[in-house]
């Protein structure tokens, strides 16, 4: 079993990685133009609309091949002003809105990102949707951010197009749960098994 993480630790450990450092190969796939550790970052939303708000936050960390992948998430209790509902969206995450008032606050949840990736960039599939969420979600908490959202796709730049095709393989077979969590959990799945490292743990914790 697999103790917490060492909030503090792991920020120390992301601030002195080193381009000379990022460095791998497994299996003789060579992913040295991937900025290990990496975050990943994912929302559910109350919709797709103008007036959207994030609902539910999903975190990623994945040191590289010999490191477990370490998820967080969380329900987002909405801001007064946040009235925006789709059923159609409803059906697709599965998240009763009652149930979202046993999240965390957003002033909660905003300063927690900021804690855990202070500086860094999180990726995503969705970056201008997450972009969106995050501003809304800063916004209502009146927090600064911290970090910035990156295109999964920049990141993939780092692959070989065999690497590439492997983890399009692997995310083609495997379905999209549509919660935060388990999608980033997915995601970066499909990261290692792009550069051959399978069998690799996962370590889920909330937020």
């Amino acid at each position: 079993m697999f103790k917490p993480i060492d909030i503090h630790s792991m920020r120390q450990e992301c601030s002195i990685v080193s381009p000379s450092q990022k460095t791998d190969s497994t299996q003789g796939v060579s992913v040295n133009q991937l900025p290990f550790p990496i975050f990943f970052l994912d929302f559910e939303a109350s919709s797709v609309g103008p007036q959207s708000y994030p609902i539910e936050a999903g975190l990623g960390f994945w040191r590289g091949s010999g490191h477990p992948i370490i998820t967080w998430s969380t329900l987002i209790q909405p801001a007064p002003d946040w009235t925006d509902w789709s059923e159609a969206s409803a059906k697709i995450h599965d998240i009763p809105r009652a149930e979202l008032a046993t999240g965390r606050t957003v002033e909660s949840v905003a300063r927690r990102l900021n804690e855990m990736m202070i500086d860094r960039v999180a990726y995503s599939d969705a970056p201008a949707l997450e972009a969106r969420w995050t501003r809304r979600l800063y916004a209502a908490a009146g927090v600064e951010q911290t970090w910035a959202i990156g295109d999964i796709d920049d990141l993939l730049g780092g692959l070989d197009n065999f690497a590439i095709e492997r983890r399009a393989r692997w995310l083609e077979r495997t379905k999209k749960p549509h919660r935060a969590g388990p999608d980033i959990e997915r995601e970066v799945k499909g990261l290692a098994r792009a550069i051959n490292a399978r069998d690799v743990a996962v370590v889920r914790q909330a937020l």
